[in-house]
């Protein structure tokens, strides 16, 4: 989750003392999660979307008959 580059930047975030280096980690974490879970979020519409579409298409087909 977290690349070796990112680690750098929060060791140069560390020169107030460990505390400055806490908060600027969980505020990342937390917005990481936030990502993830918008994406989770946009990805189950979009199945959705798809089955329902899937769905109206049978529909169709079996009123045709």
């Amino acid at each position: 989750m977290i690349e070796h580059g990112q680690l750098k930047v929060f060791r140069t975030i560390n020169l107030g003392g460990n505390e400055k280096w806490e908060q600027s980690y969980a505020k990342y974490v937390k917005e990481q999660l936030h990502i993830l879970k918008m994406r989770k979020r946009q990805y189950f519409t979009e199945n959705v979307v798809q089955i329902v579409t899937v769905l109206v298409e049978i529909m169709r087909k079996l009123n045709d008959k």
